[in-house]
């Protein structure tokens, strides 16, 4: 089964159910890498400013390395539960479209 859509051109593409999955698969793989960058981001601000009291030349402390780790710990393990969440959410739209499949 395909569908055919309008481009801004005014051409007509029509996508068969490979390529609908491929560009499902893009577009999935792109969300990841933008979770996952401002997941980085995230952790090291918010890290760095729960963690790094006063900073200084010669480096950070020992409780100051200890707390980023703890830290980004914490973040990677809440990150595995939002992963798992969208594998989830993934497995349920696949579900409910099979013709993507």
């Amino acid at each position: 089964h395909t569908h055919t859509h309008t481009m801004s051109g005014g051409e007509d593409m029509t996508l068969t159910a490979e390529q609908k999955q491929q560009v499902m698969q893009l577009a999935v793989m792109q969300a990841t890498a933008n979770i996952r960058r401002a997941h980085d981001t995230t952790v090291a601000q918010l890290c760095f400013s729960k963690c790094v009291q006063s900073p200084s030349s010669s480096g950070l402390s020992r409780s100051d390395k200890e707390c980023l780790g703890k830290c980004a710990d914490r973040f990677n393990d809440a990150m595995t539960v939002v992963r798992g969440a969208l594998q989830e959410s993934s497995r349920d739209f696949r579900a409910q479209h099979p013709e993507l499949r």
